[in-house]
């Protein structure tokens, strides 16, 4: 249920309309209407103006253009005054000079727009990046057009959800679907920020000796999986059966439409991660060559022999 001043908030909106959502918008990128969040809003606005696709296309646009004039707010602020402010008060946030300096660095490189980007795509990132970026006196161009993408795609897939939502009710039985995997997705996430992070700290190495460990690891980590769900399965039949279920929906559906008893579908899925791991094993010396010759023919260099 809402606090009374989200309840305050969400009312502004339902009466104003576009001039309300690009306000409020704006102040909670700009972090300075920072108790209701932007996901909140955005989907609010969605459900009490977007009634056709015209009108939806208009909720991005506007929330989009909201996002983007607070983030350009809060990044001028901190670019006018940010660096003055935390050699006075850093300390209370632990922003000592070394760890100001690291991140200014970091937003100066190339590598900043796209943290820019990216950070517009995560709820509690979204208004916080445009700190830094205002610290390392980012391009002003720049950042506004990452932020504007990366706060159209947020917006628009909220959005849209919540417009197919209220006039789909299958989508309300996906979304149910998708919810009770989240520790699914959750992981897949991970995976995601470890790869990433593997990925960058190896960006100045050549291709082949980034993809090559890359590949083997993928491999090894499928063989491993196929493993371990084996001997689970012979353990914890039961229990491993239910967790693969809640993976494959579909596969199981099918294999107890041909009548598989639980522990030959355990079985069956194992055997093919496993499989799919070693054939990729087989396979790491052809990806080497074929990105190394990729990286011949970019290059312009002659192919190896």
């Amino acid at each position: 249920m809402a606090s009374g001043f989200e309840s305050a908030v969400l009312g502004f909106l339902q009466h104003y309309g576009y001039v309300a959502l690009f306000v409020v918008l704006a102040l909670e990128t700009a972090m300075i209407l920072h108790f209701v969040p932007g996901e909140l809003i955005v989907s609010a606005a969605t459900a009490a103006l977007a009634r056709d696709p015209l009108s939806l296309a208009l909720v991005i646009a506007v929330s989009t253009a909201g996002a983007t004039a607070g983030a350009w707010l809060l990044f001028w602020a901190t670019r006018r005054g940010g660096r003055k402010l935390l050699a006075r008060h850093g300390r209370w946030i632990h922003a000592t000079p070394e760890r100001v300096e690291r991140l200014e660095r970091l937003f100066a490189k190339p590598a900043g727009e796209v943290l820019v980007f990216v950070g517009r795509l995560l709820p509690i990132a979204r208004a916080v990046v445009s700190i830094p970026a205002g610290l390392a006196k980012m391009d002003t161009r720049k950042f506004l057009v990452y932020s504007a993408a990366g706060s159209a795609i947020m917006n628009a897939a909220i959005a849209y959800t919540t417009y197919a939502a209220t006039t789909n009710p299958r989508v309300v039985a996906w979304i149910d679907a998708q919810t009770a995997h989240w520790p699914l997705w959750l992981l897949g996430a991970l995976a995601v920020v470890a790869v990433s992070w593997w990925a960058w700290r190896r960006r100045h190495l050549p291709p082949e000796h980034v993809v090559g460990p890359a590949w083997r690891a993928t491999a090894a980590a499928l063989v491993a999986l196929g493993a371990l769900i084996l001997v689970a399965g012979v353990v914890a039949p039961a229990l491993t059966y239910d967790a693969l279920t809640r993976v494959a929906d579909d596969a199981s559906a099918a294999a107890q439409a041909q009548g598989v008893a639980p522990l030959a579908f355990i079985v069956a899925y194992a055997l093919a991660l496993a499989g799919l791991g070693l054939l990729a094993l087989a396979l790491t010396d052809w990806v080497k060559e074929g990105v190394a010759r990729a990286r011949d023919i970019i290059t312009r260099r002659e192919p190896r022999a």
